[in-house]
């Protein structure tokens, strides 16, 4: 089965990370993550005044949070939680916009494990239409592709199941019925929902970027 598509992450607890040393950056961050409601999405906001950073190191900050977000921790986007940028310290005259550009998805990579995240994965609901000399076949093999099946109708010569699948599983759970039913099958879907994930976190491949991932290499061999 294709297990690469689970979604996103949603914070489940709050959590501050100020500096982390070694620092190889001319800049210090300190970025609060709070969750929010599910389907909230992301919101950012800063409580350092621009008085002490101006407007070039605020939006330095928050294209590294963005970048950082949009990875997550298993390289998946992360949601429904607020991420709040409440601590800076600017070095003059070495201090550069890339110096807290660099250091903000690091620093929001220790605040989201700290903080803990949920791993989620899409769910469809699906309506099945079948001949009813494949009802038996096609309920009993629903729990192989995780499907649940929640309604049974029974319609002329035709049985019509409805439930809910993972996103994942749909896609083999549809072959297999065209198979074994000789194409007369249909299955129509749409979006239900997220759930969590069981087992091992699925990790999807990173954006290369080579200057960030030495810190990060460098950051995980001391924390």
């Amino acid at each position: 089965m294709n297990v690469c598509s689970f979604d996103f992450s949603s914070i489940s607890l709050a959590f501050n990370v100020k500096s982390i040393v070694p620092n190889p950056f001319w800049a210090s961050i300190g970025l609060t993550v709070t969750p929010l409601p599910v389907g909230s999405g992301t919101q950012y906001k800063s409580e350092v005044s621009l008085g002490y950073l101006n407007q070039s190191f605020q939006n330095a900050v928050m294209e590294g949070v963005r970048y950082g977000m949009e990875q997550g921790l298993y390289g998946w986007g992360v949601t429904d939680c607020q991420i709040c940028f409440d601590y800076g310290v600017y070095y003059s005259p070495v201090s550069t916009p890339a110096d807290f550009r660099f250091l903000a998805p690091v620093v929001l990579e220790q605040a989201l494990k700290k903080a803990g995240t949920q791993l989620l994965e899409p769910y469809l609901s699906f309506t099945l239409f079948a001949p009813q000399e494949y009802l038996s076949r096609a309920y009993n093999d629903a729990p192989k592709y995780c499907a649940i099946i929640e309604s049974t109708r029974l319609e002329k010569d035709e049985v019509i199941f409805k439930g809910e699948i993972p996103a994942r599983c749909i896609g083999e759970y549809r072959n297999d019925l065209n198979f074994y039913t000789n194409g007369r099958s249909v299955c129509i879907t749409e979006l239900k929902g997220y759930q969590e994930t069981s087992g091992e976190p699925v990790f999807q491949p990173r954006r290369p970027n080579s200057r960030l991932d030495k810190v990060r290499h460098m950051f995980q061999k001391i924390m």
